[in-house]
């Protein structure tokens, strides 16, 4: 989970399924007006979810996930228009 520095925004997400091949879902919500802004689901998310962050920048829709199946995957999506901008996959 994590709270948008300059806006009320709450990223959190929900395991998903690996037996299933469910993916996690990621929820963008206004904590004060307690409502779904959008909910992300990609096919290179993976089951579990160990990273959730904002773009520091005040004006920004970048969020940068990290999923912690294996192998494990950093995304940089754009939540605003649900869009994957970036992915890469981490070997050890």
């Amino acid at each position: 989970m994590n709270i948008h520095q300059y806006q009320s925004l709450v990223a959190s997400s929900e395991i998903g399924s690996p037996k299933t091949n469910q993916r996690a879902l990621i929820h963008i919500w206004d904590h004060v007006k307690l409502e779904t802004i959008t909910e992300i689901r990609k096919e290179q998310l993976g089951s579990y979810i160990s990273l959730l962050s904002f773009s520091p920048k005040a004006d920004d829709n970048l969020l940068l996930v990290v999923s912690r199946d294996k192998p494990q995957i950093v995304l940089f999506v754009d939540w605003r228009r649900n869009e994957l901008i970036y992915s890469i996959t981490v070997s050890n």
